[in-house]
């Protein structure tokens, strides 16, 4: 265990740095590691600290770092959430977190240290089980881009991974902020295409049927005088006027229940 004295003098020493250098600030307060790319707020600590904790900080410091360093918070992330919304900026923060990641390495090799510590504390503290498919496969995108394992997310985020495996082996030879941005589209474009093919299989077989009925109903009116097509078309109306509100309830219902899965899926989106 540390004390956080200890502590607070470390963080209060980097921080005098980054605000020398960088002008940047570092704050204890909150739940949370962020920054907005002048200042880095991290979690308010207790009076004694574990060592995985300890670990923790001075990765997530050290991460939080490089994104005030290597990326660009007024180009093109600055409207990428009102375009993508909360899932597709998330994707972005995935493939910018690798790249300014590897970037701080190359520039401050002993960070690599440090982020792989608080990468292996978040991944060990944070349980999968309650995890909705769309977080587990950005975890799984993340690791495969840090090349570290993904097998631990489940088989369906894995084989999602597996179709981005090329894409996020690039993701730390990306240049810059706007190259993130990019990738990013690409992969949402691709997913997108994805969810709207998996769609067409039921819009089309619905398609079919109605085409069926169609046809099977002007072929047996080809074959009936033009009296009796007339009276078996009231016959149909006055059947279908008594039975009409009991189908329109059950197609509401049924269009409810394709609307919550529909609505799932647009999670990602």
């Amino acid at each position: 265990m540390k004390n956080l004295s200890g502590l607070e003098t470390t963080l209060e020493r980097v921080g005098r740095i980054l605000s020398r250098k960088y002008n940047i600030s570092v704050q204890c307060k909150g739940n949370e590691c962020k920054t907005d790319g002048r200042t880095i707020w991290l979690p308010a600590l207790p009076d004694e600290i574990s060592e995985s904790l300890w670990s923790l900080v001075r990765g997530e410091l050290d991460h939080e770092t490089a994104h005030i360093l290597f990326s660009d918070f007024d180009g093109r992330m600055k409207n990428f959430k009102q375009k993508w919304g909360d899932f597709g900026f998330d994707t972005l923060n995935v493939i910018e977190d690798v790249r300014v990641n590897y970037a701080m390495q190359k520039e401050y090799p002993g960070s690599r240290h440090n982020i792989l510590h608080s990468i292996a504390e978040i991944t060990r503290t944070h349980p999968i089980d309650q995890m909705p498919l769309p977080v587990r496969f950005l975890c799984g995108l993340f690791l495969a881009g840090m090349d570290l394992l993904y097998d631990q997310y489940g088989e369906d985020a894995i084989g999602m991974v597996e179709q981005f495996k090329n894409d996020a082996e690039r993701f730390k030879s990306l240049r810059n902020t706007d190259e993130a941005c990019a990738m990013a589209e690409s992969i949402l474009e691709r997913l997108k295409h994805k969810a709207e093919q998996e769609r067409q299989p039921s819009n089309s077989k619905q398609q079919n049927s109605a085409e069926k009925n169609q046809e099977s109903h002007s072929q047996s009116s080809s074959g009936e005088s033009k009296q009796e097509s007339t009276e078996k078309e009231q016959r149909s109306a006055k059947s279908a006027s008594s039975n009409g509100q009991e189908e329109s309830d059950n197609r509401q219902n049924s269009s409810g229940e394709q609307k919550d899965d529909s609505m799932d899926k647009q999670k990602w989106f």
